[in-house]
């Protein structure tokens, strides 16, 4: 029997023995830290490096910001047309192997290496490559801070390449179920509907990756959560202000339409404030700090001037191969088109959760989807606590008012950035609407008790998702040939 199909056959049996034994006495969280980890160790095993999306882009700027880290300077020759620096990249002999991997997904590349007869440790001397796509001059540059230190720890160690990224993304995967942990724990209501998004196979692949999609799933999940908690507690100390403006720091740069995530500030009552006047100073506070963070961190990376007309010539977008891009002096000129656009994408597709926002790169069939799809819309309506969530009109309203502006501007910065005048509709993947879930999710949830045992909903959420994850990583490992 192959290696992949027996650690799949243990870790389920081991997931079945954990449940039984701890989901009458474990809290929620624990559970999601074994389920996430456990699964995201299997997902770790069963993709090579760099076939998750955008995991090759990400995996070079950890290591850019590794050779940061020990005194290496890599030398920046140039820059493309969508903001990613090109460099003379400096790493090790052995990993040269790495880069040469192909930085799409291939089924077919699945289980070829044995990876029971890989070297643990292994000597290296150090070689340039050429190497586009370096985001760090486009990405914010403490989104690699943790990467670049996991890989800098591996290279002192001389670990082979395969632990080096084995390393890496077991990093990230174990931040994604503690941050998805505290995420469970500090919110009083939502705890399964947070559970059910957290531990799909879209949060799990990318947090078993080497991707910065790790802290952006977890850190924009977790602020929703945390400022609803603060809006149900009922009070607000110093400590949730402080995190409230850290959040503001971090969020805005990781992809600037998420600069109307301060919209949810909103959701906290003037009353939690001695006075209306503290309650203005700390909107205004948290406003400025947002914007002022995303327009800093964007003027400094965006050329305006190649945005504005196209006098630098046309832009060819390779994206999906779409063709020639277009430039803000095209939407200026004709406005009309490209709102309708616009609008034609948010009506198709605004509330259009497709597969590819759920599964990821998986492949678990329709039945599958459509139980997890159902589990979501079952655990975001149907209230399993005893806690009673007051879910007035205006805070569904705000809820969807900042999915609807993010998405829209989300929408309108994919295809300013790499969208083609030859368009229909704004084409987006998965993983950049994902994190929208919870938004939708709180909106709608409501405070009906369904006729089960609360410890019984948490066993069928638990054996859902392990039967969807499994499916796909099973029908992943057949087509690949690997079992």
């Amino acid at each position: 029997m192959h290696f992949f199909l027996k650690a799949i056959i243990v870790i389920t049996i081991m997931q079945i023995l954990i449940f039984l034994f701890l989901h009458k006495k474990a809290k929620l969280e624990y559970l999601f830290v074994i389920q996430a980890i456990m699964i995201g160790y299997v997902y770790n095993l069963i993709f090579p490096a760099f076939t998750i999306s955008d995991e090759m882009t990400h995996f070079m700027s950890g290591y850019h910001i590794s050779n940061m880290i020990m005194g290496i300077q890599d030398e920046r020759i140039n820059e493309r047309s969508d903001g990613f620096a090109i460099y003379n990249l400096h790493i090790r002999d052995i990993d040269e192997e790495l880069f040469q991997f192909p930085s799409s997904f291939d089924v077919n590349r699945l289980g070829i290496k044995n990876y029971q007869r890989h070297k643990i440790f292994q000597k290296s001397d150090l070689m340039l490559i050429h190497a586009e796509a370096v985001g760090t001059d486009y990405q914010p540059f403490p989104m690699y801070v943790l990467m670049g230190i996991s890989i800098t720890i591996s290279r002192i160690l001389n670990l082979s390449p395969f632990m080096l990224v084995w390393l890496t993304r077991m990093v990230n995967l174990i931040i994604y179920s503690l941050i998805g942990m505290l995420i469970i724990k500090i919110i009083p209501f939502g705890k399964l509907m947070l559970y059910t998004i957290l531990a799909m196979p879209m949060g799990l692949i990318n947090a078993a990756s080497a991707s910065y999609h790790t802290l952006l799933f977890s850190i924009t999940i977790f602020f929703v959560a945390y400022i609803l908690r603060i809006k149900e507690v009922g009070k607000i100390s110093r400590r949730d202000i402080t995190v409230i403006l850290i959040m503001l720091l971090i969020i805005p740069p990781i992809k600037g339409c998420f600069l109307f995530y301060i919209l949810l500030l909103t959701l906290l009552p003037k009353e939690l404030f001695s006075s209306v006047q503290k309650w203005k100073a700390f909107l205004c506070i948290s406003i400025i700090t947002g914007i002022c963070t995303w327009f800093f961190y964007n003027a400094y990376i965006v050329d305006i001037e190649k945005l504005l007309s196209n006098s630098h010539g046309s832009r060819i977008i390779t994206y999906m191969d779409a063709g020639e891009g277009i430039y803000l002096i095209d939407i200026l000129q004709n406005p009309l088109h490209y709102l309708k656009l616009l609008i034609r994408t948010i009506v198709l597709r605004g509330f259009y959760m497709d597969r590819s926002m759920i599964q990821m790169q998986t492949d678990f069939g329709s039945f599958a989807y459509l139980l997890i799809i159902g589990l979501f819309f079952y655990n975001s309506f149907f209230n399993e606590d005893s806690y009673y969530f007051q879910n007035a009109i205006k805070d569904k309203a705000i809820l969807l008012a900042t999915y609807f502006f993010t998405y829209a501007l989300m929408s309108f910065i994919a295809f300013f950035q790499w969208g083609s005048r030859q368009w229909q509709i704004i084409e987006l993947k998965g993983s950049y609407t994902y994190q929208f879930l919870p938004l939708i999710g709180f909106a709608i949830k409501g405070n009906i008790h369904p006729d089960i045992m609360r410890r019984n909903q948490i066993a069928l959420t638990y054996f859902i998702l392990v039967t969807a994850h499994f499916a796909g990583i099973l029908n992943l490992l057949f087509v690949a040939g690997a079992v």
